[in-house]
């Protein structure tokens, strides 16, 4: 057998991955791309939910800050109008809104925003009965699920600093 006869009859040594390592790598690649494709779809939906709950709470706390806006207005006329506490506190308690009294010419409401959330105000009329603004006390919203999981009506306790309790 002379040389050339050798070298075709032996096999030629591949470099390399070759066809087989070219597969699995292109096939490696798409899988990995269709992973985070839709990890990035999902990603993407979860955010449009979140935005959309956040939109609705904005919406649903701006709605109830328009009620009081609203009844804090009707209320300021009233006082304007009445001149005393007294007579201020009678015709205020011709609103439709449950108002509680807190001495004086101080008002309390609460208006509904969602299952969860109350707006709290309250607001002292007494300036208001001599000519000048109502001064605003309270007009927060408050979260009442967490008061009414802890049993509490303050909500939980939250530690204060200082030494902890045996």
């Amino acid at each position: 057998m002379d040389e050339t006869e050798q070298k075709l009859s032996m096999p030629a040594s591949r470099s390399g991955l070759g066809v087989g390592g070219a597969t699995i790598l292109a096939v490696f690649v798409a899988l990995c791309l269709t992973t985070f494709a839709v990890l990035s779809l999902l990603s993407a939906r979860a955010d449009l939910n979140l935005s959309r709950k956040a939109a609705d709470a904005t919406a649903a706390y701006y709605a109830a800050d328009s009620q009081g806006q609203a009844l804090l207005g009707r209320l300021a006329q009233k006082a304007a109008a009445a001149g005393s506490a007294d007579r201020f506190l009678l015709d205020a308690a011709g609103e439709s809104t449950a108002l509680d009294q807190q001495g004086g010419a101080v008002l309390s409401w609460s208006l509904p925003v969602d299952e969860t959330t109350t707006l709290d105000c309250t607001v002292d009329f007494a300036p208001a009965l001599t000519g000048g603004r109502p001064s605003v006390l309270r007009w927060q919203a408050v979260n009442n699920a967490a008061a009414a999981e802890s049993g509490d009506a303050q909500g939980p306790q939250v530690w204060q600093g200082g030494q902890f309790p045996q």
